[in-house]
């Protein structure tokens, strides 16, 4: 039997009173939508970056006296002209083809679009006192009165600098050739720090450090499009306090030291696209000031899309950003190598970094996270970086690196809620996993070197308390390796002081990641090191300023990381014996020099970025050069310089996978064949290589003409692909 119940009755007086109130109040005061994030807030962060638009009217800064002849002075010519588009409500500023030079920076000003024609090159001096006054900047995190940029702006509104055009800041002969970061005999950038931590009036703050290339101040409605600049002094665009801003289908190369490429600081609503970045350092760094000054500032960097990007490395966060990071968003990116994503912050920072979005994302050899709470180890301060809301997803990487995913946080400040997801790398070294004080790491379907990785991955325990810096040896005066008196211990790290321990003890791989030729307070005249003992180690080897690592007959060095001459007079001299480098051959500073006499080389890649390879083959004592990867030179702030010296019978010539001769600034070929028979032995190979050649000894883009020089005969260099060789042929007197 069916049970029927009576349906329910209000015998309230007021009920129709009630539902009426009710049905007008709900209404008037609708229940709040769920509020949105993730993804779903990317439509409303677009909608609102509209870049500026100005009215149809052009200002050519040759009607203003401008003259593209590339030695007279244009800033007072492009200074008018920018004051009157300002005047006259707005327009383009122009700058048509030709060369011109900038004594000094440019200042824009509202309503102004500054426009660089294609065929357009604007060469700034080189002359420091160019660029006072002193204006207002953020550096380095710290704000302070600090030489002009290059590109400036304060406190503008609608302003832009696009066009096909080259801004080209010259500061490989000047900027680059400071020691530091500052000019020397001024404050250095520690003092600059300490004042912004102890709350010196920002009035007092005035340093001399290398300027940035682009940076907006506090300005509104922001377009940079289309440019390319190249040799830059510091950072290269870097807009601060600055709301609204598109970067776009820039093409950025430059390798001095420091040479960040896009570094949006405390900024709100920016997009960055379709950019090409090849720079010697960072290419994409999201910032909000350094500690106690940008806690003060209380202004985060927020919602941040980057797209479309082809970098050679991946994005990073910090170490300033103290004000705080949040809403970004990568997506459709290629990154030739790096991290995917780079979080660093340290127990000096505070402020947070959250709710970051990265999908789409194809890299060469990366790793996918790496988030460190204890960068540069654990600092003074007791302010550790709240993380927490990281998504990765759809992520694909050819070659991991150890620690393919790190997230590392401290004990006082867990990361909170990192998802990774479709993710494959197709291989990777150990460890694959570093999970440290983290709560709910989340990996789905993350791949590894074919293996399924956990969903839950195990949490290691915290990393112990480490001093700052990395455990290194250096030699305390000059001597033979075998000499334990001779080391002392310390650790090394670019931003702090070298801090020697006695040591009475051999280099040594379980103690010690580098091993450091000349780095000690107690030899700032260099050191010279004799190899008597063979070595086989992980260490890394680097020589710094006037020192130099012989390497005679009869011995073997081995190690597992790279070898760096890298300093001032830094030099390589092997007489003989054999060099077997796990990692790199770098030669890294222009007036350093690896001169090879005897013996055999093998390596992963040589990376000839400054400085002077000399093979002397002369004795016929060389044995083989051989590197595994790729032979390249011209990649830093200097020309480069390959010499061969030929003994009556040849050479024995370097062999290669890839050979890259492109240059930035430019690069040299020696040849000496003053003792070669070439009557009867023909053509002299140089180079052999198993894979692709890309460019040629011509003296790069600064300085195009062929500089190839051959002594003791006349000949043809030929670049054979068929062959797979560089040689000289067709020779005469």
């Amino acid at each position: 039997m069916k049970t029927s119940f009576p349906r329910p009755t209000f015998h309230h007086p007021n009920t129709c009173v009630i539902v009426a109130f009710l049905s007008v109040f709900l209404a008037s005061n609708p229940l709040p939508a769920a509020e949105k994030s993730g993804w779903d807030l990317l439509p409303d962060i677009l909608a609102r970056i509209v870049p500026p638009t100005f009215p149809d009217r052009d200002f050519l800064v040759s009607d203003y006296g401008a003259l593209g002849d590339g030695m007279t002075d244009c800033r007072s010519a492009f200074q008018q002209a920018i004051a009157a588009c300002t005047q006259a409500g707005g327009g383009r500023v122009v700058v048509p083809q030709g060369t011109f030079f900038c004594k000094g920076p440019i200042h824009l000003d509202h309503n102004v679009n500054f426009h660089v024609s294609e065929g357009a090159v604007i060469r700034f001096s080189n002359r420091f006192d160019d660029y006072l006054p002193h204006v207002r900047v953020r550096w380095e995190g710290t704000e302070c009165y600090n030489y002009s940029p290059l590109v400036y702006a304060y406190r503008k509104t609608n302003i832009a600098i696009t066009g096909k055009g080259t801004l080209n800041g010259q500061a490989e002969a000047s900027w680059a050739t400071w020691g530091g970061k500052t000019r020397p005999g001024t404050p250095s950038n520690q003092v600059l720090r300490t004042m912004g931590r102890t709350g010196v009036p920002l009035s007092e703050r005035i340093v001399y450090c290398k300027p940035t290339m682009i940076e907006p101040f506090e300005c509104t409605n922001v377009l940079i499009e289309g440019v390319t600049l190249n040799d830059y002094p510091f950072w290269c665009v870097h807009p601060v306090f600055s709301t609204n801003v598109t970067i776009r289908n820039l093409r950025v190369e430059s390798h001095n030291s420091n040479n960040d490429g896009i570094n949006p600081d405390s900024c709100r609503d920016v997009l960055i696209e379709n950019n090409y970045l090849d720079q010697s350092d960072d290419s994409l760094a999201i910032k909000a000031g350094r500690d106690q000054d940008a806690w003060k500032r209380g202004r985060p960097c927020e919602n941040i899309v980057i797209r479309n990007m082809s970098v050679f490395d991946g994005v990073a966060i910090g170490s300033e950003m103290s004000g705080g990071v949040q809403n970004v968003f990568v997506y459709d990116c290629d990154y030739q190598s790096g991290n995917v994503l780079y979080c660093k912050s340290n127990l000096d920072r505070g402020g947070f970094i959250r709710n970051l979005f990265v999908k789409n994302i194809n890299v060469g050899k990366a790793r996918v996270l790496r988030l460190r709470n204890n960068y540069h180890g654990y600092r003074g301060g007791n302010y550790p970086t709240d993380f927490r809301e990281i998504h990765i997803e759809n992520v694909h990487i050819q070659e991991g690196n150890d620690e393919t995913i790190s997230v590392t946080g401290v004990e006082a400040a867990p990361v909170f809620n990192v998802f990774v997801k479709n993710v494959t790398v197709e291989r990777a070294p150990p460890p694959l996993l570093n999970i440290r004080s983290a709560e709910n790491v989340v990996l789905t379907n993350v791949r590894i070197n074919g293996a399924l990785q956990p969903t839950h991955p195990p949490i290691l325990p915290p990393e112990a308390v480490e001093p700052e810096g990395t455990p290194a040896i250096t030699p305390r005066r000059s001597g033979l390796w075998s000499d334990r008196s001779l080391w002392e211990t310390g650790r090394d790290s670019s931003g702090a002081d070298w801090e020697a321990i006695d040591a009475n003890r051999l280099p040594d791989g379980a103690s010690d990641r580098r091993v450091l030729i000349g780095k000690s307070s107690a030899v700032p005249t260099g050191v010279t090191v004799i190899m008597d003992q063979d070595i086989d180690d992980a260490f890394e080897v680097r020589i710094y300023e006037h020192s130099t690592l012989i390497i005679p007959w009869g011995r073997r060095l081995k190690i597992a990381k790279d070898l760096r001459p890298d300093r001032q007079n830094s030099m390589i001299r092997q007489t003989g014996g054999h060099l077997e480098i796990g990692a790199d051959l770098h030669l890294d500073h222009e007036t350093c020099q690896y001169l090879m006499t005897g013996g055999s080389i093998q390596a992963n890649k040589l990376s000839l970025d400054e400085g002077t390879l000399i093979i002397d083959d002369s004795r016929n004592t060389i044995e083989s050069l051989r590197f595994k990867g790729t032979f390249r030179t011209g990649d830093g702030n200097g020309d480069t310089t390959t010499k061969f010296v030929a003994h009556a019978n040849g050479l024995t010539p370097i062999e290669c996978a890839d050979i890259e001769l492109d240059s930035y600034l430019g690069e040299r070929l020696i040849v000496d064949v003053s003792k070669y028979d070439f009557r009867s032995h023909g053509d002299l190979v140089l180079f052999r290589f198993t894979g692709t050649r890309k460019g040629a000894f011509d003296g790069g883009p600064e300085d195009p003409s062929a500089r190839v020089d051959i002594i003791g005969a006349k000949a043809h260099l030929v670049y054979d692909d068929d062959s797979k060789q560089i040689r000289l042929t067709n020779f005469r007197y």
